[in-house]
């Protein structure tokens, strides 16, 4: 919920001051490692499911 002053209360996220958000390179690396375990997850639920098929 937003108050009156603006400040983010009960939200699921970490918010930090401003000019706190560290260099692009590590956010990018951040995103791209979420990007690629995604990735990852899916491809092993999918193999689960296509094993799960063939029995």
């Amino acid at each position: 919920m937003i108050g009156k002053s603006g400040d983010r209360k009960g939200r699921g996220f970490v918010s930090l001051p401003d000019g706190q958000e560290g260099p692009l390179w590590q956010r990018l690396g951040w995103m791209v490692a979420y990007w690629a375990g995604s990735v990852l997850v899916l491809g092993l639920v999918a193999s689960a499911i296509r094993l799960m098929l063939k029995a």
